[in-house]
């Protein structure tokens, strides 16, 4: 792990990195997206997801099948300091 210029190692140590996935559905900026991907539980249809992240239901019907909405998803690394872990 490298060091940031003008911090010490003692800075980075107990820092680790947790992954954030993010999602962006069609026309999502129209509504607030792309934003962090939260499901509920794991088996939760995307569009129950969408929906709770405020995607209208206009949109989700468009698709027909709310479990094939065409969603981008990535996934980025921060990095979390040990107090700010619940």
């Amino acid at each position: 792990m490298g060091v940031v210029q003008g911090t010490t190692k003692a800075a980075h140590r107990g820092r680790k990195n947790m992954k954030i996935t993010i999602y962006d559905p069609p026309s999502g900026w129209r509504y607030g997206f792309p934003r962090e991907y939260k499901p509920q539980d794991p088996d939760e249809p995307i569009g129950d997801t969408l929906r709770r992240d405020g995607y209208p239901e206009e949109e989700i019907a468009v698709w027909g099948d709310e479990n094939s909405i065409p969603c981008r998803f990535w996934e980025y690394e921060e990095k979390i300091k040990p107090q700010d872990i619940d």
